[in-house]
């Protein structure tokens, strides 16, 4: 697409100076008499807008723009025409700000009169292909039922201030000082669910079975994680 872009603007460049040279290279006097550069010094993000479409893929492409000619009033007559004729494009931005003595330096020449042109480019994805429901849709109920339980270490000892997470509902609770800890209402399927425990800078993870008949609160050790 960058490839595109480049001959969009030398096209462009060419309707305006009909005798004047088209490089893409960096800034400097070449062999020809009249000479326009159009050298490629960023690309940049482009504005992303709200929209429920399928976004392309955007960038902004930065060219300086300078001109060589062996008068240099030839050189400014070609700029003024070249920068007002950006102005008019109506895809084009056009920058105009002095650029430092290191920018022209990295060149290996003094500093110059030139612009800045940007260039819009994107690249079209085609929308995501949905496919039909063939079946009715089916809703299934699950019974709500509490998960509680008790967390504690060696010997017994109750942990308090842990963080007991249900991961897969993003339910958090921490226990209490008695090691306990309860979830108000989770699904009663699937049966089998993993618990997440952090407690001062460490993690264990431990699944548990607990179903609506479940009766008796769970019962964890933190430093075997065993149930």
């Amino acid at each position: 697409m960058i490839e595109d872009a480049d001959r969009r603007l030398k096209d462009w460049a060419k309707t305006v100076l009909e005798d004047a040279e088209i490089s893409l290279g960096p800034p400097r006097a070449l062999d020809s008499a009249s000479v326009v550069s159009l050298y490629l010094t960023d690309i940049l993000p482009a504005p992303r807008t709200s929209t429920s479409r399928r976004l392309p893929l955007q960038t902004s492409l930065r060219y300086l723009v300078t001109a060589w000619a062996d008068k240099p009033e030839t050189e400014h007559r070609q700029l003024g025409d070249l920068v007002f004729a950006a102005m008019e494009h109506p895809e084009f931005e056009v920058e105009l700000a002095a650029q430092p003595a290191e920018f022209w330096l990295a060149f290996g020449i003094a500093p110059r009169p030139a612009f800045m042109l940007r260039l819009p480019v994107k690249v079209e994805r085609p929308e995501p292909q949905i496919g039909r429901i063939r079946h009715p849709v089916e809703v299934r109920f699950s019974p709500a039922v509490s998960l509680a339980g008790r967390l504690v270490g060696p010997a017994d000892v109750p942990l308090s201030g842990a963080q007991v997470e249900l991961a897969s509902l993003q339910l958090t609770t921490r226990t209490d000082a008695t090691g306990r800890f309860r979830f108000a209402a989770v699904p009663a399927q699937p049966d089998t669910k993993e618990l997440r425990i952090r407690l001062k800078g460490n993690e264990r993870r431990v699944k548990v079975t607990h179903g609506a008949d479940s009766a008796q609160p769970l019962v964890i050790r933190f430093d075997t994680m065993e149930v």
